[in-house]
């Protein structure tokens, strides 16, 4: 018995170790890197509980060095194991990360992508969402916790990646020796060819991390949705996707070549040549020696009235975008896949400055001409309070509204697939980009299960529709699509409903003012190539030859029987050739008479008037440096730039009133994102208080220069103890021989007075 008992416990204690064994086994399979094989090699991630992390996939080689103003070029093949486990710097850029996320780290090299997948199954093919991310074409990061898959993977079985692209002049900047050295004689659009290598890679690797690339979703928000606008027409991308969600997009759908839409190459190719004339680049060659972080900066020191080109934005170059958007989309030139698409309640909130109401009338009679009263009509300005509402819905509406609903329009019509159109109300919060939160389940957006509830909703609308091209199921309230006879939108928010499309009569007055400015560049719009004489004016250009540019450019031949658009490109030419001769004056002329003509699109407009307010100031016709300073904020913050000419030229025109007035709004945070005030202003603002005999506001400047600034700043009604402008200036240009003497005050430094 004892024998038999002895045995039966040893056959337990066979059993208990082997699957104490199998578990350990199957524990440390679990729990080891998840790997896959990609055509490049090897990749292994992090598993993250159930799902598992790609972080950092090379999608094409670094675009550095001769690489840099490229397309993207092919990733060499890697031996052993890619660890894949630490996120990759996001694209250059010099822009503050996204309210509450942490800053990270920058670099050249950066296109590389991250993978979220519930299991590495090559035999189960899942949908795959693409995620494009916003920015402005500025900024932007495939990284950003907002933006993590984990959720959606985890949530609702799909492959999430999201993919870095270039941005600023690395990403968009066009130029004619770049265009000459490119097989396919384009230049620019480099940010979007990233974005279409990685669709190619994922195309050819993503069913190594369990999606099927037959089944692929693109989604972006703001500068991602005009991306996506943007591939959907392009030949090249054309089978890499089969389904396109768009979140407040803004800026593709008006005419292209026009003050409304995207610029054609000639075009971006003269900013191109400006922007590397302004880093000293004489060539392509000495502009790829000069450092990215440079090239980035917000501020260039060049030539004044030379317009900082920063901005860069995708353009119609005939290669990657081969016409004008609109035109494409009407003829159904687009990808025929499903659409959802839609905007915010309060795209306006925290992206945009008020200006005061005479100057917003003035706005919407320069830009929208004989339509102007039509406007006024529905966006009235009969008080300070009511003009500030007006301003919001009429940005709204000419920044997202009408593009947005054009774009769903469009393919309504012409692609015979689905278009689901939204607008995200919230739950109090329906700004830029407030949407994201409820998309990704990002659960530090949260601050209440109701919220949780709703972005419960909202994720699985979006997963729905990458899974099946519609959004509906999953007991989800009914969302039926937008239709050309039937504008129905989807309401997101506290409920979910559907209904009319909002603010349509606001959308019908702005398409016909669209149609209108459409038709009237229809003479240049087909043929956006240099005429001989202006030819050969630029190639004098682009060799410094500006007194010969000057010559052939103001000739009776060269403007003669040319077209407004051919006009337009004469004054650009001038003005740019007027300023490398130092003829101040003759580059504003011709300027201004470019600038209201309506060919600029509202980034080079913006540009262009920061220039003339540049100009103006050099010439000391201080009220319209000051006219041309606030054009080129309105609507938006004011950057250091715009701050110096626009205090100093209220200064130095002795308006003293309006130098508080200004300055005190910078102080006060109103018009600038910066939370702490400039030296510079603070200095310029006691000096106007000192002028005004103004006891309560130079006191109470002094104790914010204290604060913000401790020094050895006192108070002495009689005048100042040190001399504001005068040290103004000298920060501004290295002494006070630029002052007017009549209007300064003896020029001493803050250090000087220190010793």
């Amino acid at each position: 018995m004892s024998g038999t008992h002895t045995q039966e416990q040893m056959r337990l204690g066979l059993a208990l170790a082997s699957a104490l064994l199998l578990t350990s086994w199957a524990c440390s399979r679990q729990l080891a890197a998840p790997q896959s094989i990609t055509e490049s090699g090897v990749v292994s991630g992090v598993r993250e509980g159930d799902i598992a992390v790609y972080k950092g996939i090379p999608f094409a080689a670094p675009p550095i060095g001769l690489l840099r103003w490229r397309a993207p070029q092919n990733v060499p093949h890697w031996s052993g194991v890619l660890h894949a486990d630490k996120y990759k710097p996001q694209c250059v850029q010099n822009w503050p990360p996204l309210p509450t996320m942490p800053a990270e780290p920058i670099s050249e090299d950066c296109l590389y992508l991250n993978v979220w997948t519930p299991a590495v199954d090559a035999k189960r093919k899942r949908p795959v969402m693409v995620f494009v991310y916003g920015g402005g074409f500025r900024a932007g990061s495939a990284s950003t916790a907002l933006y993590w898959g984990n959720q959606l993977a985890r949530k609702d079985g799909v492959v999430v990646v999201n993919l870095s692209y270039r941005v600023g002049p690395l990403g968009f900047l066009a130029h004619p020796e770049l265009t000459a050295e490119a097989g396919y004689r384009a230049s620019g659009n480099y940010g979007l060819l990233d974005v279409i290598a990685g669709l190619e890679w994922v195309h050819r690797n993503v069913s190594a991390f369990g999606g099927d690339p037959a089944n692929v979703t693109i989604f972006g928000q703001s500068a991602g949705a005009w991306i996506i606008n943007n591939l959907m027409i392009s030949p090249l991308a054309r089978g890499l996707f089969h389904a396109a969600i768009a979140e407040s997009e803004g800026g593709a759908m008006g005419p292209a070549g026009t003050g409304e839409g995207m610029a054609f190459l000639v075009r971006a190719e003269m900013a191109g040549v400006a922007f590397a004339r302004t880093l000293g680049a004489r060539s392509i060659a000495e502009l790829r020696r000069v450092p990215a972080d440079k090239i980035t900066a917000s501020d260039f020191a060049g030539l004044p009235g030379i317009p900082n080109s920063n901005m860069a934005l995708p353009i119609v170059d005939g290669y990657v975008i081969p016409d004008d958007p609109y035109t494409l989309y009407q003829a159904g030139k687009q990808a025929a896949v499903p659409l959802l698409l839609g905007y915010n309640a309060d795209e306006s909130a925290h992206m945009f400055t008020p200006v005061a109401t005479a100057t917003f009338i003035a706005n919407v009679r320069q830009r929208y001409g004989t339509m102007a009263d039509q406007f006024l009509a529905v966006y009235p300005a009969n008080s300070d309070a009511e003009a500030v509402r007006s301003q919001a819905r009429l940005w709204v509406e000419s920044s997202f509204g009408w593009h947005m609903w054009t774009w769903a329009r469009l393919h309504a019509q012409t692609s015979h697939n689905k278009v689901y159109f939204y607008y995200f109300v919230g739950d109090g919060n329906a700004g830029h980009g407030a949407e994201l939160p409820y998309v990704f389940l990002y659960a530090k957006g949260f601050s209440s299960r109701a919220e949780r509830d709703m972005a419960e909703k909202v994720s699985t609308y979006w997963t729905n529709f990458a899974k099946t091209g519609d959004p509906n199921g999953d007991d989800l309230p009914p969302w039926p699509p937008f239709q050309e006879r039937d504008e129905t939108a989807m309401f997101l928010g506290k409920s979910f409903a559907p209904g009319e499309v909002p603010d349509r009569p606001l959308h019908i007055l702005m398409d016909a003012y669209m149609t209108r400015v459409r038709s009237e560049s229809l003479q240049h719009r087909n043929s956006p190539k240099l005429s001989k004489p202006l030819k050969e004016a630029y190639d004098d250009l682009k060799d410094q030859r500006y007194a010969d540019a000057i010559s052939k450019l103001t000739a009776a031949e060269a403007v003669e029987g040319k077209t407004a658009y051919d006009l337009h490109l004469v004054n650009d030419m001038l003005g740019f050739a007027y300023v490398h001769t130092n003829d101040y004056a003759d580059a504003a002329k011709a300027w201004e008479a470019e600038t209201d003509d309506g060919f600029l699109t509202q980034a080079d407009q913006r540009r262009r008037v920061r220039a003339l307010a540049a100009l103006n100031y050099q010439l000391k016709n201080y009220e319209k440096a000051i006219e041309y300073g606030q054009r080129a904020i309105n609507g938006s913050y004011v950057d250091d730039e715009m701050q110096r000419v626009i205090g100093q030229a209220y200064y130095l025109k002795g308006d003293w009133k309006g130098t508080i007035e200004f300055e005190d709004r910078l102080v006060n945070g109103e018009i600038t994102r910066a939370e702490t005030p400039t030296e510079e202003s603070l200095l310029l603002l006691y000096s106007a208080c000192i002028k005004l005999q103004d006891s309560e506001c130079s006191t109470r400047t002094l104790e914010q220069l204290n604060r913000y600034y401790p020094g050895t700043w006192r108070a002495d009604l009689r005048g100042p103890a040190i001399h504001p402008v005068g040290t103004v200036m000298a920060f501004f240009f290295g002494g006070c021989a630029d002052i007017e003497a009549q209007k300064r005050p003896p020029c001493i430094s803050r250090r000087q007075q220190e010793r």
